[in-house]
């Protein structure tokens, strides 16, 4: 092969790679699994122990699957209202518990964003499922949900480019969907397919995001940041500009105190909000309630058990 037919494979070659980077699948719970949908909690019924000594007990919950956000393999799931029993364990003290209900405080009036392995049932996908956001004034995981779904499919520039006007122009302040979808975009993609959303992330106002957004966002930008390369300078910019500004935030958000000598003191002990002690979803409040335990958030995302370890 002649010197300029070498050139012109190496410009095939060239092509190809950019078109398959451009094409980079981004995988998050909301790609993976095969079922989406809202779930509202409309009736908590009493928490049913078949042993006074059993650590494990079932909680009756009738639920009003109002929306079907994603049916991939069409079962055909349609908005319903279905009983439910949720299994819980009662804690011996550890972290591990083995239902994936178990330490959550369950009311009625609740609604979430249920994620599943597509199963016979929605009762089944309800009683174990592999994610819950929960729907609440403070963020709205639905718009995010389908956001992602409708920009899975096209070239990772597209799909950047649609979570970076999401960013720039909130409805209401993302949740940790999008918070998980735009840190994995930036570490699978190039520099230059995510240079919009780069952007839009280190301009970003706080209110963008949710207080649980934005400590899932950080701590998934830790997480796919390690280990560092060239390749991710544009990931760890976003993530150190981000860090400062919602550590700025919550100093200046933190209540006041007054010392001994009159003089004002920001309180800067660690509460609630804070990168060591968010969990992202679904959080704890409070003392259980007679429809369940004390809540505990357990998840089964990877870059989340990775940046918990790392803490």
């Amino acid at each position: 092969m002649d010197r300029f037919g070498k050139f012109v494979a190496l410009l095939g070659l060239s092509a190809a790679a950019a078109m398959a980077a451009s094409r980079a699948e981004v995988e998050t719970s909301v790609t993976r699994f095969g079922a989406i949908f809202v779930a509202e909690f409309e009736d908590v019924g009493t928490l049913h122990c078949a042993d006074p000594l059993s650590p494990v007990c079932t909680l009756p919950v009738r639920v009003r699957v109002s929306r079907i956000l994603k049916d991939q393999d069409s079962q055909g799931l349609a908005p319903s209202e279905i009983h439910v029993n949720l299994v819980q364990s009662v804690s011996d003290g550890s972290d591990r518990l083995p239902y994936f209900w178990s330490g959550r405080k369950v009311q009625a009036g609740q609604a979430y964003v249920v994620v599943a392995p597509s199963q016979k049932t929605l009762a089944a996908m309800i009683e174990s499922p592999a994610e819950i956001e929960p729907v609440t004034k403070e963020s709205d995981p639905v718009a995010d949900v389908e956001l992602i779904l409708n920009s899975a499919s096209l070239p990772l520039t597209l799909q950047a480019q649609a979570a970076a006007e999401a960013v720039v122009s909130p409805k209401a302040p993302h949740s940790y969907f999008l918070s998980r979808y735009a840190a994995e975009l930036l570490r699978v993609g190039t520099p230059l397919d995510t240079s919009a959303l780069t952007q839009a992330l280190i301009g970003s106002s706080a209110a963008a995001f949710s207080e649980d957004g934005r400590m899932a966002l950080l701590a998934h930008l830790s997480a796919s940041s390690v280990p560092i390369d060239r390749r991710h300078d544009e990931l760890v910019q976003v993530f150190v500009t981000l860090v400062t500004r919602y550590f700025l935030m919550q100093s200046d958000q933190a209540p006041a105190r007054t010392r001994v000598d009159g003089t004002l003191l920001k309180d800067t002990g660690r509460r609630s909000g804070d990168l060591h002690s968010a969990n992202p979803g679904v959080r704890a409040g409070g003392s259980p309630p007679a429809g369940g335990f004390a809540f505990r958030r357990r998840t089964t995302d990877p870059a989340e058990k990775r940046a918990a370890v790392r803490r």
